[in-house]
């Protein structure tokens, strides 16, 4: 009995193994496919809120807001293909000294958006002295997540403090 259970176990781990690296693959794929059309997007975008800028200032914060939320986006779908690629081993940790306060700032631009448009305030009190020893492309997808939490969790006109 106490074989027939292992057996079932260790088929359902290896199930679960394969199911989990075409997960990976996948979202590495859907990663890779919509990062072109968004970069031309994001091009266009700047081209349009430059054009917009010159001719009809009463626009132009609508089309920078465009253009920001697709850098975000696009922001964070590198981080997506970042995160597939050290899921399926195919990167590695890399960890260097970086200061933290900048790490954390590149975290909030993606987030000023949101932020702004549930007029939730950042309180941010990080030493400039702060430093971290870490890869920054994985510290930054834990904080992205952190931030991404704490902005839907919160009420409108809070403060999201970060010490």
């Amino acid at each position: 009995e106490q074989k027939k259970t292992e057996k079932q176990l260790a088929d359902i781990n290896r199930e679960l193994i394969a199911s989990n690296g075409t997960k990976d693959r996948f979202l590495s794929i859907i990663s890779h496919d919509l990062r072109g059309p968004l970069a031309g997007i994001k091009m266009l975008l700047k081209i349009l809120n430059d054009d917009v800028k010159k001719n009809d200032e009463s626009i132009a914060p609508m089309t920078q807001a465009l253009v920001d939320a697709t850098e975000s986006v696009f922001s964070l779908l590198e981080n997506l293909l970042e995160w597939a690629k050290m899921q399926r081993g195919k990167e590695e940790f890399r960890p260097h000294y970086y200061r933290l306060e900048n790490i954390v700032y590149e975290c909030i631009d993606l987030f000023e958006l949101n932020a702004f448009s549930k007029s939730i305030v950042f309180d941010i009190q990080i030493p400039s002295y702060a430093m971290v020893y870490c890869d920054d492309r994985m510290i930054v997808t834990v904080l992205r997540n952190l931030l991404s939490n704490a902005l839907k969790f919160s009420h409108k006109n809070s403060q999201i403090h970060i010490h």
